[in-house]
C-alpha cells in the first residue's frame, strides 16, 4: 500500500511528528508550503493564524512534491488553530479529490483539539477515515512517549 503524509507545521510540532511517523511506516512525507506567507510570534501569532482558520482561508501553496493521486492511503497532520485545521488543508481539500482513499487524522494541539476531526470529515466525505489521533505540545514534555504513542498509531492503521 502506498501512504503518504502530508503536513503543515508552523513552529515545528507537527513536522516533528510527521517526520517520525513517516519513517516509521516507510512513508512518503509531503509539506505544505504557503507562498507569502508572514511569521508571527508572541499574541500576534494567535490573532493572525486564528482569524485565517476561522474566515477558511485558502492561500496558495507552492508546488507539491509528490503525486496525491498515486496515493491510496493519506494522513493529514496539522496543528489545531482557532479550534480547526490549518488553511493549507483548506487550499488541498478544495483543489484536490481524496475520495475512495483511506485517510487518517493527526493534529497537534496547544490545550484543546476543537472541531479538528470534525471539520476535516466534513470536507472528506467519500473517503474512509481510518482513524484520528490528537497530540498534546508534542516538543515540550514527554517527547518520546508522544512519538511512540503516534508511531503506534500509524502503525495500527
Amino acid at each position: 500500500m502506498t501512504q503518504l503524509i502530508i503536513y503543515y507545521s508552523y513552529e515545528g510540532n507537527t513536522e516533528f511528528m510527521a517526520t517520525k511517523m513517516a519513517q516509521s511506516v516507510g512513508a512518503d512525507l509531503m509539506k505544505l508550503k504557503p507562498l507569502n506567507e508572514k511569521k508571527f510570534t508572541g499574541f500576534m501569532k494567535y490573532v493572525w493564524g486564528g482569524r485565517a482558520a476561522v474566515m477558511r482561508q485558502k492561500p496558495k501553496l507552492g508546488d507539491l512534491s509528490h503525486n496525491i493521486e498515486e496515493y491510496n492511503r493519506i494522513i493529514l497532520c496539522t496543528p489545531v488553530w482557532a479550534g480547526t485545521f490549518t488553511p493549507p488543508f483548506n487550499t488541498l481539500l478544495h483543489s484536490y479529490d481524496l475520495k475512495n482513499r483511506e485517510i487518517g487524522l493527526f493534529c497537534c494541539n496547544a490545550g484543546g483539539m476543537g472541531k479538528v476531526f470534525t471539520n476535516f470529515k466534513r470536507l472528506l466525505s467519500g473517503s474512509k477515515i481510518i482513524g484520528e489521533l490528537g497530540i498534546l505540545d508534542p516538543l515540550k514534555s514527554d517527547r518520546e512517549k508522544k512519538v511512540e504513542q503516534a508511531v503506534n498509531w500509524v502503525k495500527s492503521l
